[in-house]
């Protein structure tokens, strides 16, 4: 793995200073490609649920369904590189306290035949399936990582009224995104700038502009609880302090070493769960 890293940073550092256009754009490839997994956990999630496609703009998006048909909805939105059955735990303890679960798997996620996806794409994803599914009262969200993101991104866009959102971990600003990215390819400074307006004339906005907490503030809800390690290795918990400063209407809970991916099956977590989402739970004020 090294290997690879070293090389694909001396192919950037070396592309960027004789053909900085060609370097931007395998970049931009490089950025939005997926390497998909499917767990043997996951699986089993794949196979205890009510399978449902909705129709996609590249592809048709699988759907998976579980719990009430007539509770209140909730839709899991998962991580990058991961898929719905990541968030099967979830699934389960939310079904148990009666509602009904949608998940669905992004594009070029999961079994999606498709190869790239980004913010945008996989928020039309989402568009569809609150499109097909059309909830005639609130429904609630539970996001993990790049999936709060994209939660964020959607609710933003549409006119709905939402109860309760979870963002298990949340980046914050994606141009801190794309800045790690850059570091991490070792992209020079003029292919960079040249990424940065691909990524603008996809998002139709300046990418330092697309913020989970000012998008959070164009959202109807009832309230927000965020949960993130203090010792997450994959998004800094400043992501997440900075979001729920932002947000009156927000509660954050830090957790210490639950990880990053492994928190969606940890113990502790899911009773965090079954809490904000018991139809007792009443807010607390806000606390970090």
């Amino acid at each position: 793995m090294k290997l690879i890293q070293t090389s694909t940073r001396i192919f950037f550092k070396i592309t960027s200073l004789i053909a900085p256009a060609m370097a931007a754009n395998i970049a931009f490839q490089l950025f939005q490609t997926t390497r998909k997994k499917v767990r043997s956990k996951e699986r089993d999630f794949f196979q205890n649920s009510t399978h449902f496609h909705v129709p996609g703009n590249q592809e048709n998006i699988d759907c998976y369904e579980l719990g009430n048909p007539k509770g209140e909805i909730v839709f899991l939105v998962h991580g990058w590189e991961s898929n719905a059955g990541s968030m099967s735990a979830i699934a389960a303890k939310l079904a148990s306290l009666n509602y009904r679960v949608i998940a669905f798997n992004f594009p070029a996620h999961g079994t999606s035949n498709l190869k790239k996806a980004n913010l945008l794409v996989c928020s039309h994803a989402f568009l569809n399936v609150l499109g097909y599914i059309k909830p005639k009262d609130r429904f609630s969200v539970v996001g993990h990582s790049f999936g709060s993101a994209v939660s964020a991104y959607t609710l933003s866009k549409v006119d709905m009224q939402i109860n309760k959102i979870m963002f298990l971990t949340t980046p914050n600003r994606i141009s801190d995104i794309f800045s790690e990215f850059r570091k991490m390819i070792g992209l020079g400074e003029s292919s960079y700038k040249l990424l940065l307006q691909k990524a603008q004339a996809l998002l139709g906005e300046d990418p330092a502009d697309v913020n989970v907490e000012d998008k959070m503030k164009m959202v109807k809800f009832s309230q927000l609880l965020i949960l993130h390690d203090l010792f997450d290795k994959v998004l800094a918990h400043k992501n997440s302090l900075n979001v729920h400063k932002a947000i009156s209407n927000s509660r954050m809970v830090t957790t210490f070493e639950v990880g990053h991916y492994r928190m969606l099956w940890d113990e502790k977590v899911l009773d965090q769960i079954e809490q904000y989402f018991s139809p007792g739970y009443v807010a607390l004020p806000k606390a970090s």
